[in-house]
């Protein structure tokens, strides 16, 4: 598909003129509403990006003109919230022209959800701490972030498991740092942490892995937040580590749960495991938590990568639009 640019004073003056270059087959991809000039004499313009679709045969005198059903922008809108899983109560946010295409209101919905998504870009904490569920993935995310850390940023990287009371924990993390040569440390005790603490000291980062616990689970919550209290509290992130698959109530339990902890960040795991991701996106958005890391998949390390729009985009269901073409190749 080729993209073409067109710039004018505004939004309406520039699809006027796309239009009146190549008549109906105008699709909107993106818009973006700037101003130029001096600092003095500054003016707004805005800049589109559209595609050609075929145009529609203009039908002969004699054939009969069938009346095509009236189109809906704002029902329009209700089906993409329902596709992808996102709250009805998110139109009431438009203010819709009856005009609006298919394409414009995809590009306004996902700028909706995208523009005040924070995504944390580097790590910067010597000490990061995974918490969350049992089973969400976290030992595996937490072997790959370390790998991701050391090949792409080379970060001189460790692991330390605190995960004492799960019945094949420490093996599942031991098997894991041996095969990816990932130095790893054991403390079964708070007390074993701060003996440990002198040896850590030589890496830039250290990630912790804890015992995976329910929301009704005291004991454990007191054992995490022990551990909390050893680790310095400047050089610590609280990374929260949530299914892809999971109900927006369960995560935003999950984020009380754990939120005394002072969570900095969020890692998606089994983003392969699901069809949609506006459950992800309307927790993101309730939290207000950054988006650090995505994993899609089993594989070590490939399934793993950096939390990026050009990432979650392409997965949105978007019906005219390909969600890919938001970022496309240079």
């Amino acid at each position: 598909m080729e993209f073409l640019t067109l710039e004018s004073t505004d939004y309406e003056s520039a699809l006027r003129q796309a239009r009146r270059e190549y008549g109906n087959a105008v699709r909107v991809h993106t818009r973006k509403d700037f101003s130029k000039g001096s600092a003095l004499s500054r003016k707004q313009a805005c800049r589109i990006t559209f595609y050609l679709v075929a145009e529609s045969p203009m039908p002969n005198e004699e054939e009969e003109v069938q009346q095509q059903e009236p189109y809906d922008a704002v029902a329009y809108l209700q089906s993409l919230l329902l596709a992808n899983d996102l709250p009805p109560s998110l139109a009431e946010e438009f203010a819709l022209a009856s005009g609006s295409e298919k394409a414009e209101v995809e590009i306004l919905l996902v700028r909706r959800l995208f523009e005040e998504l924070a995504f944390a870009d580097q790590v910067a904490r010597k000490f990061l701490v995974l918490v969350g569920l049992a089973g969400v993935g976290k030992t595996t995310s937490l072997v790959k972030a370390a790998l991701f850390l050391r090949s792409h940023q080379g970060r001189k990287v460790a692991v330390l498991s605190f995960d004492v009371h799960r019945i094949g924990a420490v093996q599942q993390v031991r098997e894991l740092c041996r095969n990816f040569s990932l130095p790893l440390f054991e403390a079964d005790s708070v007390q074993a942490v701060q003996s440990l603490m002198p040896s850590l000291s030589e890496f830039d980062h250290v990630f912790v892995d804890t015992s995976g616990s329910s929301i009704k689970d005291e004991f454990l919550r007191q054992d995490l937040q022990a551990l909390l209290t050893v680790l310095p509290l400047e050089q610590t992130s609280r990374i929260l580590t949530i299914n892809a698959s999971a109900k927006v109530g369960d995560l935003l339990s999950q984020y009380e749960e754990f939120g005394s902890h002072a969570l900095d960040s969020v890692i998606v795991t089994k983003l392969d495991e699901t069809s949609t991701i506006g459950n992800i996106l309307t927790f993101l958005d309730k939290s207000k938590l950054a988006l650090l890391y995505v994993a899609d998949g089993q594989e070590i390390p490939e399934d793993f990568s950096q939390a990026e729009a050009s990432v979650l985009v392409p997965r949105l269901k978007l019906f005219s639009l390909d969600g890919s073409h938001f970022f496309p190749s240079p």
